[in-house]
């Protein structure tokens, strides 16, 4: 029996979603831990090619003011991805859901859509807010930061 996992016929395509006030650190860091795996695996031939096709992308292409008006450049999601990243936003006031969730219409809606055509969705961190928000929570578990986990957990109807 061969142990080395079966390498993909193409890359896995990863997005991960950046959008106004998200933690650019969540974005970059994910997107670096995929990166670095990718090297890991060619260096133990595990794969000829980038197993991972990593895009930062958004409801539109641009400019997106992450967090701490951090400048990322999001290319506009367009068709499908393997997995969708969603990173969390700023939670200096961690109180202040309604007013953090509401401008963000458009990115639920991309949530909403991606999973609905078969996307596996993760959150990071404060991220799991957005996915609640978006319907993907109900009848599942999820986690997030210690600090937030009952202000999930009451909003999005856990325990």
């Amino acid at each position: 029996m061969n142990a080395t996992p079966s390498t993909p016929s193409r890359p896995r395509r990863i997005g991960i979603l950046a959008y106004a006030g998200c933690m650019g650190t969540e974005i970059f860091g994910v997107a670096d831990v995929l990166r670095i795996a990718g090297h890991i695996a060619r260096a133990l031939g595990q794969t000829g090619a980038a197993p991972f096709d990593i895009q930062v992308i958004g409801v539109h292409s641009g400019l997106v003011q992450a967090a701490g008006g951090i400048g990322v450049v999001a290319k506009r999601a367009t068709g499908r991805f393997d997995l969708l990243i969603v990173p969390g936003p700023d939670i200096g006031g961690t109180d202040e859901w309604d007013r953090k969730l509401a401008p963000l219409a458009g990115e639920l809606t991309l949530i909403r859509r991606s999973f609905a055509r078969g996307t596996p969705v993760a959150g990071v961190c404060a991220g799991s807010f957005l996915l609640g928000e978006a319907g993907l929570l109900a009848g599942r578990r999820a986690t997030t930061a210690w600090l937030l986990s009952r202000a999930l957990a009451s909003r999005y109807g856990g325990t």
